[in-house]
């Protein structure tokens, strides 16, 4: 893993990660949340099907210097700079999670650069989509609502929800795994204990400046997303649990029918956390393109 910085046009740092062969095909990864630079994917995987992951850490996140009030589409136009200071004509976006609506928003904000877009156990545009808010978890079941009349109130809520684990992983983020550990849908757990490192690592990279950083990625990426799925050109691939408890599979079912150029594949019996298995395929389609 190579990590490095590049300033964006306003003179933030944004940090970032390289996995997999240097020369191969671009292909952008946007982590979920808890998230940063350290993605769980084997080196093997990557180098086999000749790509070159780089992995993006949004504002405020691990390297990167925070964004106050960002947007999702202010996320995606810092993965266009990136991509710019990289040199890269052409290039593949995998957003994971929490990462997803970024994803998405890369392939509407640079549909000529974006080849392909793969969303794997992706959030989709719930602020808009009320319909779906029984099928929820309790925690967004009981945000989205004050988020959709007074968001200023919602990142207030959110900043006093992630404070105690801010604090606790300041000085021991295993406990706070530990905890996410014994939380998680039984269909999550072997994938979680395997990807124990990374996750460590990447709840560091989430509060290491405190509560700011997770409530205002949540607020950027469920709230509005300025476009629709359907103005999304690009081919997308989207890959999901029928178990998740997360990202309920009726949501990324909806959001594979808005998007004109869309595959759904739906692992039945997995959770949120996919199995690693899956990687292959998804590198696969990542760079089919090339």
């Amino acid at each position: 893993m190579n990590e490095a910085t590049v300033t964006m046009p306003d003179g933030r740092l944004l940090g970032f990660a390289e996995y997999g062969d240097p020369s191969g095909v671009p292909i952008v990864g946007c982590h979920g949340v808890p998230g940063g630079r350290n993605l769980y994917f084997d080196e093997e995987v990557l180098l086999t099907h000749g790509a070159r992951l780089i992995a993006v850490e949004r504002a405020g996140f691990g390297l990167s210097d925070p964004a106050p009030g960002h947007s999702l589409l202010d996320a995606a136009g810092d993965v266009v700079s990136l991509a710019d200071s990289l040199g890269l004509e052409r290039f593949a976006v995998l957003g994971l999670s929490l990462g997803a609506p970024t994803a998405v928003a890369c392939g509407y904000k640079d549909p000529d650069r974006v080849a392909v877009v793969g969303l794997a156990c992706g959030v989709g545009p719930v602020f808009d989509q009320p319909r779906f808010d029984q099928v929820l978890p309790p925690e967004w079941q009981a945000l989205l609502p004050v988020a959709r009349e007074d968001p200023a109130t919602a990142l207030e809520l959110l900043r006093a929800v992630a404070a105690p684990v801010a604090e606790l992983c300041a000085t021991d983020p295993g406990s706070q795994f530990e905890t996410m550990l014994e939380t998680a849908s039984p269909a999550d757990r072997a994938e979680m204990e395997a990807a124990r490192q990374f996750i460590v690592a990447n709840l560091l990279s989430t509060y290491l400046r405190g509560p700011d950083t997770f409530a205002e990625e949540v607020m950027a990426s469920v709230g509005p997303w300025g476009f629709s799925p359907s103005d999304v050109v690009v081919p997308c691939c989207l890959w999901h649990g029928d178990q998740d408890d997360l990202a309920p599979i009726d949501v990324a079912r909806f959001v594979s029918a808005e998007l004109p150029d869309s595959r759904l594949t739906v692992y039945p019996g997995e959770g949120h956390f996919l199995s690693s298995t899956h990687h292959g395929s998804w590198i696969a389609d990542l760079t089919r393109p090339w």
